[in-house]
Parts: structure tokens; sequence; C-alpha cells
């Protein structure tokens, strides 16, 4: 089993188990957040292949932490 790296530069692509694994849930709770819209920017690398830029989930996290904090 591949580690996830979490030194790497905010313009690695990682794909849906590096990212998934990084964000500490799922492949299938990444792809559902994806279908919902609710998870971080996508980026189309082919017709079967999407992946998530760093600096993307890097936000989305930032986001998510900043949103729950207006809600408490």
């Amino acid at each position: 089993m591949t580690e996830t790296r979490t030194d790497l530069p905010p313009r690695e692509v990682w794909d849906v188990r590096q990212a998934a694994a990084f964000l500490g849930m799922s492949d299938r709770t990444l792809q559902r957040l994806d279908e919902t819209g609710e998870g971080p920017p996508r980026v189309q690398l082919s017709t079967r292949r999407v992946g998530y830029l760093r600096g993307d989930i890097d936000a989305w996290l930032k986001q998510r932490r900043s949103s729950s904090k207006a809600a408490a």
C-alpha cells in the first residue's frame, strides 16, 4: 500500500484514493461529497479519471472549518 505524503506542493494532483486518505475518509465518501457538490473541487483528467489539487483540498478544508465556527 502506498503512503500518502502530506509534504507535497499545493499543485500536486491526487487521485480519489490519495485525496480521500489525506482527508481521513473512504473513497466512496469523497465520491458522494463530489456527487452532491459538497466536496473539494475536482479536475477532470480524462474521460474516466478525476483528480484533486492539493491547494484546492487545503482551501476546501479551511472553508469548512470557517463555516463550522459560524454555525456554532
